[in-house]
């Protein structure tokens, strides 16, 4: 079967995408480990988001599964296929986002551990983003009765619009962004720093959330997808934006670390003589061996290395 629409730019896209976001991710690891001397508990929440991004980016790459091709020249084994394609992929894609974004959200939680109403505020933000990921997640395992249904077209029985399952998750992928944007900016303004620092805190932030974007843009795609007759060819433009925004998931969290890597990278590295080993690098003394501080000592530490702070 020749194929579908979009195929090869969604496959070159997952591809590119997945080499790109690993590339980052590495380099993240790698900063994070020779900065603080270990891994945090975020970090691994993003390895574990990655290896369900690339399960779902290798369905995607691999499977031609009549995605992009119009449904009247495919035949029913290939229908079935494809539905199986959808389900995988939707599942693995909602379970990564769900850790990636709890990542930011541990990373949070430590940073400001010594602000209660923030850490309330925190927990708040998990439960609602965990939540919304188990029912979207419940939404496309359970879309059918029986389930089976779900990737056998010819069984008897009832489903859900699949596209109002898209659109649904669009919206809580749009609203989850903007809550983490949101979330640090009230103990931000407090901070005692320059006006600044505190905007490339936010704009840390926002290269964080950045997916949110995304989101919006494929929000935009799938309602027209409620109307359509033809799901296996208009899905395809979808299925693109789904592997853009999966791997930006990864990538955004990385940026704010690969950024301090390169500039630790141009610096001349200078061993301290005496006590515990330290470095200078081009934002002014800081020790690489040092773990990460709490709100309490954020503050200065912000004033030296507005990345030191990476998500």
């Amino acid at each position: 079967m020749p194929k579908g629409y979009l195929f090869v730019p969604i496959q070159s896209v997952l591809i590119s995408g997945t080499i790109i976001s690993l590339t980052c991710l590495i380099l993240r690891l790698f900063v994070r480990r020779k900065i603080n001397s270990r891994l945090y508990l975020e970090d691994y929440c993003l390895i574990f988001s990655w290896a369900f991004i690339l399960t779902a980016d290798l369905i995607d790459a691999i499977y031609n599964a009549g995605l992009g091709t119009h449904v009247q020249n495919l035949s029913t084994s290939l229908l079935d296929l494809f539905e199986k394609l959808i389900l995988a992929t939707a599942c693995l894609f909602v379970t990564g986002s769900c850790l990636a974004r709890s990542a930011h959200l541990i990373f949070l939680a430590r940073i400001f551990a010594g602000k209660q109403s923030m850490r309330y505020a925190v927990y708040t933000v998990t439960v609602f983003i965990t939540v919304g990921s188990a029912a979207t997640f419940s939404l496309f395992v359970f879309a059918c009765r029986p389930i089976s249904k779900s990737w056998t077209i010819t069984q008897a029985g009832r489903c859900i619009n699949q596209s109002a399952i898209f659109i649904a998750v669009a919206i809580f992928n749009i609203c989850s962004d903007i809550l983490l944007l949101l979330l640090p900016v009230p103990t931000i303004y407090r901070l005692k720093i320059t006006h600044t620092q505190k905007v490339k805190f936010m704009i840390i932030s926002i290269m964080v959330c950045v997916t949110f974007i995304a989101s919006a843009v494929r929000l935009g795609i799938t309602i027209p997808l409620l109307t359509s007759r033809d799901l296996t060819y208009d899905t395809a433009r979808l299925g693109l934006l789904v592997g853009i925004e999966a791997n930006i998931l990864i990538i955004a969290p990385c940026l704010p670390a690969i950024q301090q890597g390169f500039r630790i990278a141009s610096s001349n590295h200078n061993i301290m003589p005496g006590g515990p080993s330290k470095t200078r690098n081009s934002f002014g003394t800081a020790r690489l061996d040092a773990p990460l501080k709490t709100i309490e000592g954020l503050s200065s530490e912000f004033k030296q290395n507005p990345f030191c702070i990476t998500a």
